[in-house]
């Protein structure tokens, strides 16, 4: 959208790239990006002595980006990591096999940081651990996109719920005046928005045209 100078808002945009103003004048991010969270991750990780850890990440900018910033960092520390594996998109059960049994032969570096895009890939490999019965052994730490879904893991790994851990990005409260604004707003008083009326149906499960 920068080529035609569309300004673009992105809701759910981590990826670092694209804080590079030369490349995406016109993108804005409503969330920071990964990296923050790779540095708080780091900072967690410094402040209670976990010096030998590993990490699992998605092959692709976000994954790798993620892992290259958790290595460099890790290192400015004095950590070491044991493992540092890529889940392909394409990964089958020989992969994981392949992952748990790396980590399993590390298992002296319990804790394991998890870049890993898409709850599929996270439960496979937790599936995998628990069969090896070397799940609840580890601390897995984990970002934003497997906390989105955070009571799959509570409500279908509960041996690991009370010892994982999870960095989102802290959630603010809505402007008050634009809350109490868009709180007024109906499909009566509301002009030249096409999407308000597919929104409010959509939210309250009704059709405009049958008030």
């Amino acid at each position: 959208m920068s080529l035609y100078h569309i300004p673009t808002l992105g809701m759910y945009a981590t990826v670092d790239e694209l804080s590079d103003k030369t490349k995406y004048g016109y993108f804005m991010r409503l969330i920071p990006p990964t990296r923050f969270q790779v540095k708080a991750i780091v900072d967690f990780l410094d402040r209670f002595n976990f010096s030998y850890i590993s990490v699992i990440y998605s092959d692709g900018t976000w994954g790798e980006n993620n892992a290259k910033y958790l290595h460099q960092q890790g290192k400015e520390r004095g950590m070491c990591i044991a493992v540092s594996e890529r889940l392909i998109n394409e990964a089958d059960s020989e992969s994981y096999e392949s992952i748990a049994r790396k980590l399993i032969k590390n298992k002296n570096a319990r804790v394991i940081v998890l870049f890993i895009s898409g709850n599929t890939k996270t439960l496979s490999l937790f599936d995998i651990m628990k069969k090896k019965e070397a799940f609840s052994y580890f601390i897995w730490i984990a970002v934003h996109v497997w906390t989105n879904d955070a009571h799959i893991i509570k409500n279908n790994y509960q041996d690991i719920a009370n010892g994982y851990i999870y960095f989102r990005f802290k959630r603010g409260d809505v402007y008050k005046p634009f809350d109490e604004y868009y709180r007024y707003l109906t499909p009566q008083n509301v002009s030249g928005n096409p999407w308000f009326k597919p929104l409010w149906e959509e939210y309250y499960g009704c059709q405009w045209g049958e008030f």
